[in-house]
């Protein structure tokens, strides 16, 4: 076809034997390069049963990744793979490191990032989780915030603007008020004595 490029190759036969040749490679009239495909969407489509991109550097200190560079070729994020710490790292804002995946499993985020839940993608999340470098902050956004033991149990609950709840066994036992304190059931002070119900 006109403007289209492809490679094939056919398995061993014998001498003048019919060749039945197998595409494998392909680019289009547009630059879309296709591998197991010769319809490639995207600039490089690749497509098997089990589709795997390998990248192997070739000293145990070398990193593999990905490059994200802008119309100017400025680098503006990578994912990159670091052989010889073993660590995944992403990066974001001019190439700075955002989010790290450890040798062990841990999830890392610089100081002062949230992990926020909740909200619309491109604004602020409902539920923010982050450590500012001095202190470490879990901030709600809207409704109450509720820490539960299991499913379904309440443990502590905040409301915004309103009272602190403390449940033992998902029964409430103790919720502050504008005014102070309020106890449900008995309060028991260890080696003092207990106070009933209601008795201030």
């Amino acid at each position: 076809t006109d403007g289209v490029l492809t490679w094939m190759n056919a398995s061993a036969g014998s001498a003048d034997g019919a060749i039945t040749w197998s595409e494998r490679l392909r680019i289009t009239s547009a630059g879309k390069v296709g591998i197991g495909t010769d319809n490639p969407g995207t600039v490089a489509h690749l497509l098997a049963s089990d589709c795997y991109l390998t990248m192997q550097a070739s000293s145990a200190s070398g990193n593999g990744g990905i490059l994200f560079k802008d119309s100017g070729g400025t680098q503006n994020s990578v994912i990159l793979y670091d052989f010889d710490n073993d660590y995944l790292k992403i990066s974001t804002n001019d190439d700075t490191e955002r989010l790290r995946i450890t040798a062990a499993g841990n999830l890392k985020l610089p100081d002062s990032a949230k992990i926020e839940l909740g909200g619309a993608q491109s604004g602020s999340g409902d539920l923010s989780i982050y450590h500012n470098g001095t202190h470490s902050f879990i901030e709600n956004g809207t409704g109450e915030l509720l820490i539960r033991a299991k499913t379904g149990e309440n443990s502590i609950n905040c409301n915004p603007d309103g009272p602190i709840q403390l449940y033992h066994d998902n029964a409430l036992r103790l919720a502050t008020t504008t005014s102070g304190i309020t106890i449900s059931n008995d309060l028991n002070v260890a080696g003092i004595s207990t106070f009933a119900d209601d008795v201030v």
